[in-house]
């Protein structure tokens, strides 16, 4: 991975990334989350205060946790409607609809 393909996927730039490297600036604890759930460790362990442990799951990508956070804000009803239209989706990706499914 290149410095400029993490700065992509953090939403930052390489200059800063470079600074944070040389000691030269601080990231925020924004900034430190970011980079933590990217490469599957704590804030702790990217500070020095923690070794690395054993391997956690991986983390999910910076989109999926954006979606799972503003799902988890939703009501019973939105999340509801949210299941049924990623359903929908999936069965218009698969080639499925209600009315191509065979019935039992």
């Amino acid at each position: 991975m290149t410095l400029q393909q993490l700065a992509d996927q953090l939403g930052t730039s390489t200059q800063v990334l470079s600074r944070y490297e040389r000691g030269e600036h601080q990231a925020d604890y924004n900034t430190l989350a970011k980079i933590a759930r990217f490469f599957n460790v704590s804030i702790d362990y990217l500070l020095g205060f923690k070794a690395a442990t054993t391997p956690t799951p991986a983390a999910l990508p910076l989109d999926e946790t954006e979606l799972l956070k503003n799902y988890r804000t939703l009501s019973y009803v939105g999340k509801a409607r949210v299941a049924a239209y990623t359903d929908l989706l999936r069965e218009q990706e698969e080639g499925t609809t209600p009315s191509t499914r065979k019935k039992a």
